[in-house]
């Protein structure tokens, strides 16, 4: 098992004991798993401080996860205004620090703090683009062929034979391959298992 080096360098010394780093194990996207991004630190009002490293494109990383947990409160944030989103978001963000770096300077690049409650008059996604990784080329192909662009897909598309193409080259990929694989494991039905196996290797 890999032993994760954490960096806390120019996060405030308060914060240091407090960063609930988020395991690595619960992001699905392969990119988190490879060396290099941006590592960022939320920390919120009631005292909670959330670190999540190896981040390729923290603008889009951070926002999903919270437009997915203020949705459960506001139904209808991501349909507010400008005005009411940030309200909304200083309510419940105190501050937010991020740091980019190349494995080689791992050790030697700081946090910085990039968006303050009290300072600041933008969306805080906004201000982490500029800790976003220049060729977006490889996450863009792994975002088509992930689950949630399929489902986007089939909720969006009205185009049917482009549906079927899209849905067809999702059967073939390599996630939805592994994904077969891992359920059928977990269902313990292995004749079906090697039925599937086999028919991949024809």
């Amino acid at each position: 098992m890999d032993i994760v080096k954490r960096v806390y360098l120019g996060l405030p010394k308060s914060l240091k004991d407090h960063v609930l780093w988020v395991a690595r194990n619960f992001r699905t996207n392969p990119l988190s798993h490879k060396p290099g991004g941006s590592d960022v630190v939320v920390e919120y009002h009631d005292a909670r401080v959330y670190g999540y490293n190896r981040i390729k494109f923290p603008s889009q990383y951070i926002s999903t996860i919270w437009n997915k947990g203020i949705s459960e409160v506001h139904e209808d944030f991501s349909k507010y205004d400008k005005e009411k989103q940030l309200k909304i978001i200083k309510e419940n963000i105190k501050r937010i620090f991020a740091r980019k770096y190349i494995k080689e300077n791992f050790d030697d690049v700081p946090f910085k703090e990039i968006w303050n409650y009290e300072k600041s008059y933008e969306l805080p996604w906004k201000r982490l683009k500029e800790y976003d990784e220049d060729a977006p080329n490889e996450y863009i192909e792994h975002q088509i062929n992930s689950w949630e662009y399929q489902n986007h897909q089939i909720n969006e598309s009205i185009d049917k034979n482009a549906l079927n193409e899209h849905l067809e080259n999702q059967i073939k990929s390599l996630e939805y391959q592994n994904h077969q694989i891992k359920k059928m494991e977990n269902a313990s039905d292995y004749n079906e298992l090697n039925d599937y196996l086999n028919g991949l290797c024809k």
